[in-house]
């Protein structure tokens, strides 16, 4: 199964005896490992309580919420750093910015949604890019995959019909 960063923000995080412990507000990730290696979780009742961070093998069981049993403080940057960073080509031409991430179930990092603007994302849809083919900067992420082929999420064609 794969999922988007999205499936997973906002959601509860509890620990194995139960108690709650916030709501994922960022995900962390490692491009050398091309994992999710963690998330951060925002607590839950204290305004100016810490922010806290699990490992993705911390996890026991995620469904609508998460539990876990915390071990380890993870490393990694946070997707929320990177999104809307610009994605160049070897050319130098901007394909859009980054706006979600695609992993699967044992948290391995699968694909970058590209978004190529507002006008462009109607008309020919985002863009999706493997993360083999990257280079993480410090202001843009270079693209260096050769566009034989192109994944693209096109919006569905809706038609009205009379009743």
């Amino acid at each position: 199964m794969l999922y988007k960063s999205r499936n997973f923000m906002n959601m509860t995080v509890m620990n194995v005896r139960g108690k709650k412990l916030g709501y994922i507000n960022d995900i962390l990730l490692s491009f050398d490992q091309n994992k999710v290696t963690g998330f951060s979780v925002n607590p839950s009742g204290f305004m100016l309580a810490k922010v806290k961070r699990f490992s993705a093998k911390d996890i026991v069981y995620y469904n609508r919420r998460i539990v876990i049993n915390i071990d380890e403080d993870p490393n990694g940057i946070y997707l929320s750093s990177i999104k809307k960073m610009e994605i160049i080509d070897r050319e130098g031409n901007i394909l859009g910015i980054i706006e979600d991430i695609i992993f699967d179930d044992k948290f391995d990092v699968r694909a970058l949604i590209i978004s190529p603007g507002i006008i462009n994302k109607i008309i020919v849809g985002k863009r999706i890019i493997t993360t083999s083919r990257i280079i993480i900067g410090d202001k843009n992420v270079i693209y260096y995959g050769k566009d034989s082929y192109c994944l693209y999420s096109v919006r569905h064609h809706m038609e009205e019909i009379d009743l």
